[in-house]
């Protein structure tokens, strides 16, 4: 073989050679790397919980973990972990019982891409010292309750209260005292359910051994399943017409959804029966829902009766069984007569019958509009509403119904019993109502 043959051949091992090398060099991933986000916890006087974020700066798996410390006066979770990407967070907690002064201690972090200190430091004050934990609480969308600690970071007592002012958020205990341990706060929210906005607030802690703000955030959501919202029907309408006296009608209704909705049904469900004693409901596919009307004089709904209600389920619906008393009495209202014009410059009185203890809830709506689950969901509602001692008439002032444009309206008495259904698998909101109804028409000037 020639030299010219032999530089050939050189020159193409050359390439192969720089072509393997190159290809190695873009395929290998780069080594993992430790990297955490302080090198300094620093508890103070009042802190009790801190985090160190840890994660991968490089393109290998990190496999870490925390050595072992011969400290008692800190602890931490978890001790170990392994991160492909995202992030792992350590939490430290510090005890101060037993301790006096000032503390410091280092925290060993090792893994195959490096090693980090992080070092922990505490004061321990000489009197009763307020800490709580967390300081910041995100519910989200999806949870309704959580937790808040207090602790005695000092000696001696610390007597301690907790408020707020938020109509969707409750607080149980509000108030104590601890010494050495730790007294938990239960926090639960309700959501409205109306809006898809942030719920943002802020809890107060006052105590002996100073004051504290904990920030409370959650998310309202629309439409979110949260197993099975269920209403329960029990009503009695009475609706005077003028030209036919008062017409009776007993009514049971059932109906089952997978979205809380307290109005219409968006993805109805369907029980596979429902019973009340012995009739058995129906279901109306036109109005997603189980029905059972009687006509007066057949009724079957007594004053003051006490009715149970006995769910059939299936896979999608759990079987319960809950009961309700009837009212004891079914108000129907006498005056206005049906039909009749009235000036919106006059007060216009309201009269019923069979009046009693508890409360009438009254309403005035456009002809066209309907109220869904009164007195439990008035949204949309552009009327009037009251509510008055049932004692058998009240007034509706020229001031509220200079509110109303003229037109049809009808005039709505609700006389109602309640009580949530606690059965497991339901929506917490699910409820049972029995009540009466009375309606007439007006025509407003």
């Amino acid at each position: 073989m020639n030299n010219k043959n032999l530089a050939s051949l050189a020159a193409i091992a050359a390439v192969i050679i720089l072509g393997l090398a190159c290809n190695k060099k873009t395929t290998d991933p780069e080594p993992p790397l430790l990297m955490v986000s302080t090198q300094s916890l620093d508890f103070g006087s009042d802190l009790y919980g801190l985090q160190i974020i840890i994660s991968n700066g490089g393109g290998s798996p990190l496999n870490w973990s925390i050595a072992d410390q011969p400290s008692t006066w800190y602890s931490y979770y978890p001790s170990e972990g392994a991160i492909d990407s995202g992030s792992d967070t350590v939490n430290v907690f510090v005890d101060r019982v037993g301790s006096v002064g000032e503390l410091g201690d280092t925290l060993t972090i090792s893994s195959n891409g490096g090693t980090a200190l992080v070092e922990i430091l505490m004061q321990v004050p000489t009197a009763p010292t307020l800490s709580v934990y967390p300081t910041q609480l995100d519910l989200g969308a999806d949870h309704s309750t959580g937790s808040l600690q207090i602790i005695n970071a000092g000696p001696g007592q610390l007597d301690w209260n907790i408020t707020e002012d938020l109509e969707w958020l409750e607080l149980a205990p509000t108030g104590g005292s601890t010494t050495q341990e730790i007294d938990t706060i239960e926090v639960t929210i309700t959501r409205p359910h109306l809006t898809n906005d942030d719920l943002n607030g802020i809890i107060s802690v006052t105590s002996n051994g100073g004051s504290r703000s904990v920030e409370v955030a959650a998310r309202d959501t629309v439409f979110t399943s949260e197993g099975i919202y269920t209403v329960l029907k029990l009503e009695r309408t009475i609706t005077r017409h003028s030209h036919m006296g008062y017409q009776r009608v007993d009514m049971i209704e059932a109906s089952f959804d997978s979205i809380y909705a307290p109005c219409d049904p968006v993805f109805p469900m369907t029980a596979d029966s429902v019973y009340c004693e012995d009739y058995v409901l129906l279901w109306d596919s036109d109005l997603n829902r189980f029905r059972y009307e009687q006509t007066m004089p057949r009724i079957f709904l007594d004053e003051g009766g006490l009715y149970n209600f006995v769910v059939d389920g299936n896979q999608q619906i759990p079987s319960f069984a809950d009961s309700i008393m009837f009212p004891d009495l079914a108000p129907y209202i006498t005056s206005p007569a049906d039909s009749a014009d009235f000036p919106r410059n006059e007060d216009l009185a309201v009269a019923w019958s069979d009046t009693g203890a508890g409360t009438i809830a009254l309403a005035v709506i456009s002809l066209s509009d309907s109220i869904c689950g009164l007195p439990f969901d008035l949204t949309g509602f552009g009327g009037l509403f009251f509510e008055t001692e049932n004692d058998g008439d009240f007034d509706i002032t020229v001031a509220a119904l200079s509110t109303l444009r003229p037109g049809e309206y009808k005039i709505c008495l609700f006389n109602d019993n309640a009580h949530d259904i606690s059965a497991a698998g339901y929506d917490l909101r699910s409820f049972i109502i029995a009540g009466s109804r009375s309606y007439v028409t007006v025509f407003l000037q």
